[in-house]
């Protein structure tokens, strides 16, 4: 669902609008990212606004009032920030991992600097297998992958600071 085009000034906000027609706007724009928020959790902040054809300034505005009033939470995940509705539970990334993720992740925990192809085959799964793993975990920045001269190495990332070696026996 689409806000209606109304005429706009560079901030978003409509031009010619009185103080009671402006509150009415920004009360149907933070509806409008509420209701888009609530249906699709996690919803990145451009793909928001490109859903309401939003102004970001506007949005950004809405945002930020809705999060001061618990209605919606935020975090950033990789180089995005995702929303989520307020009451909903947000697990750590490494909740988030698969069975064979936390494997790698247990693997480069108990050895940092290791290659994709060392995990492989410390594991004995196809290096094809763990570089496809791996992209999602160096996304929600559980690890984190250093290209070196001699080829690229895992190290743990700032989504695994809670974590202990033995999460997820």
């Amino acid at each position: 669902m689409r806000l209606k085009p109304k005429s706009k000034d560079m901030s978003g906000k409509p031009a010619d609008a009185s103080d009671a027609a402006l509150r009415e706007h920004e009360r149907e724009l933070r509806g409008m990212l509420r209701g888009v928020i609530t249906a699709d959790p996690g919803v990145r902040h451009l793909e928001l606004l490109g859903r309401l054809g939003a102004a970001d300034e506007a949005a950004a505005d809405a945002l930020a009032a809705l999060e001061g009033e618990g209605a919606i939470r935020s975090r950033m995940e990789g180089d995005s920030k995702r929303y989520y509705p307020g009451g909903m539970k947000l697990v750590a990334p490494t909740e988030a991992l698969t069975g064979l993720q936390r494997l790698i992740l247990k693997t480069v925990q108990s050895k940092e600097g290791l290659s994709p192809g060392m995990v492989a085959g410390l594991l004995g799964i196809p290096k094809g297998a763990v570089k496809r793993q791996t992209e999602r975990m160096v996304e929600l920045k559980v690890l984190r992958l250093e290209k070196r001269l001699l080829g690229a190495r895992f190290f743990l990332g700032t989504g695994t600071e809670a974590a202990g070696p033995d999460e997820g026996k």
